[in-house]
């Protein structure tokens, strides 16, 4: 049976080729298996496109009612037998019209809480904005209401799962679809050489963090901690991939820290880049601030710092990390402190045959548990299962 999907995404970066998740499952592997996928993304633009067996529509109309009537024509034309929505409670909503209206099955797809990541930002910026907050609690409660109406939702953790059973989600229809890599996707020896002389790093030790620099991700954390290494450990460096919001802050710190030559921000890397600066680093780094919205989650870096054959130091408040970890013995799990993180850094930079190792083992176990053409088939045997359920 051949699946033809239609993708509802909310924005340009919830898109394919941005989101990795979506790229590597939908993109690749779906669409490699003879699969069709159609993709209809809110944008900027107008404009029609393939990418990796993709069909990618870009809508600029910002009227959900112009998206529905387009997505309606997608699907009467390719004769389309699913409509997946991705986090977005409007998508989700003409879903539902689309799933009333073809007599297909939707699937929702929730990977962030955009309340909890409200919740969060009042807690640090200690400050509410009514009509804001009010407009979040209406955008949770549509999407609740979707989850519980939805055929299959996907929830990018088992901790995820957990939190939208609990809020009204069926269990049996929730399944967990994590973040993943493609093993194939590493870079060699001579990858490494070229970045550190690009970033004149030389032969010092290197710690890499990768992610976006958020205020909620409270990344000044690291570089008081990356100062307590530098006091065990003169010659190491730190070197922070990826654009956000706090970028400046950051860089603002390391500065007042006397560090600003010793912490390189590279700014936004390809995902298809990454490799190669990965391939440069001893010891990378994983601290999850601990709140409901990142205790759900599926932190991609760490199965992208394992995929490279190197250790990981990650808080074991997050329960996806922490089980990585623990399984693979990629790495070591601490307790979300500075001190903590400090000794276990430094513990890795000093034992360059337990780096060895526990890049080994790392690199091993996601290969075997978080591939994504084994979480693609996942998928693939949950899709065909609704439409066999359906007699389709």
């Amino acid at each position: 049976m051949k699946l033809n999907i239609c993708m509802l995404l909310p924005s340009s970066q919830q898109s394919i080729p941005l989101r990795t998740e979506v790229a590597e499952i939908f993109g690749k592997n779906l669409a490699n298996k003879g699969h069709n996928v159609f993709a209809i993304i809110s944008s900027d633009k107008n404009r029609k496109y393939r990418w990796k067996g993709v069909t990618i529509y870009e809508i600029s109309n910002k009227s959900k009612v112009t998206k529905m009537l387009f997505a309606r024509r997608v699907i009467e034309e390719e004769n389309c037998n699913i409509v997946l929505a991705r986090n977005s409670a409007i998508d989700g909503i003409t879903g539902l019209y689309l799933r009333w209206r073809f007599k297909i099955p939707l699937v929702f797809q929730y990977t962030w809480s955009r309340l909890e990541a409200w919740r969060e930002k009042v807690k640090i910026e200690n400050k509410k904005k009514f009509w804001l907050e009010l407009k979040v609690k209406i955008d949770d409660f549509l999407q609740i209401k979707v989850l519980r109406r939805a055929d299959l939702v996907l929830a990018t953790s088992t901790s995820m799962k957990d939190y939208l059973v609990s809020r009204g989600a069926p269990k049996s229809k929730v399944i967990t679809i994590p973040n993943g890599v493609d093993p194939a996707l590493v870079s060699d020896r001579n990858s490494s050489v070229a970045i550190r002389a690009k970033y004149n790093v030389a032969t010092s030790p290197l710690i890499l963090y990768i992610g976006t620099m958020d205020k909620l991700r409270q990344l000044d954390f690291l570089i008081h901690v990356f100062r307590r290494v530098k006091n065990e450990i003169e010659q190491t460096k730190f070197m922070m991939i990826g654009e956000g919001n706090d970028r400046y802050r950051l860089e603002k710190i390391a500065t007042e820290l006397k560090m600003e030559k010793d912490v390189v921000f590279t700014g936004r890397v390809s995902y298809f880049e990454v490799p190669k600066f990965l391939s440069a680093s001893d010891v990378t780094v994983s601290p999850i601030p601990v709140s409901m919205l990142y205790k759900v989650s599926s932190p991609l870096k760490v199965f992208e710092y394992m995929n490279a054959g190197k250790p990981v130091v990650a808080n074991e408040e997050i329960p996806e990390q922490k089980e990585a970890i623990q399984k693979s013995g990629g790495g070591l799990v601490v307790p979300y402190n500075k001190e903590s993180f400090t000794n276990a850094i430094v513990e890795l930079i000093n034992n360059p045959n337990k780096r060895e190792r526990m890049g080994a083992n790392g690199r091993k176990w996601v290969a075997e548990n978080r591939s994504y053409d084994k979480l693609a088939e996942k998928v693939e045997k949950a899709y065909l299962d609704l439409l066999n359920l359906r007699g389709r």
